[in-house]
């Protein structure tokens, strides 16, 4: 019989499928919706770099350019949002970012007014991945809980007269 005090316990697999999930949220958010953090656009180009960029001589020479969209996507060469990953998961969490130049690129982008990829003050993520959060704790929490109310539980009663 699985004990009550299992239910709020969580596996390395529940951890890396959220973490999976949240990173695969945060890369659509950047990529195809254009947003910051907050759900804001990011402020478009200058159009001089747009127009390099559709040209597709944006990208540092011996570079290969991705992206060649004249909406902010921050995919110029996609090795900021590839580096993006799980970097540690445990039984009780799980860490994702960039490292190294890539985690300098967000930090660099966190200064700028509008071009926010995550949060490094204030919300961490956007309001749609704090749902996946939301949404990845309930749907366990409930599956364990549904889990222990459907074990048979005996009751013995002895009656002496």
């Amino acid at each position: 019989m699985q004990k009550l005090s299992d239910i709020p316990q969580f596996t390395i697999r529940f951890w890396t499928s959220l973490g999976n999930r949240l990173i695969n949220s945060i890369r659509d958010r950047v990529k195809n919706k254009h947003a910051n953090v907050r759900g804001q656009h990011f402020k478009p180009y200058s159009v001089s770099y747009m127009l390099r960029k559709t040209k597709d001589k944006a990208a540092p020479k011996n570079e290969h350019q991705l992206s060649r969209s004249a909406l902010p996507d921050m995919t110029l060469t996609g090795e900021t949002l590839k580096d993006l990953q799980i970097r540690e998961v445990t039984k009780k969490s799980v860490t994702f970012g960039w490292q190294g130049m890539f985690a300098e690129v967000v930090g660099w982008l966190d200064k700028k007014k509008n071009y926010k990829i995550v949060g490094l003050t204030g919300d961490v993520l956007s309001k749609k991945e704090m749902k996946i959060i939301d949404d990845a704790f309930d749907k366990d929490l409930n599956d364990k809980i549904e889990k222990y109310a459907r074990e048979d539980i005996k009751i013995n009663i002895k009656i002496e007269l």
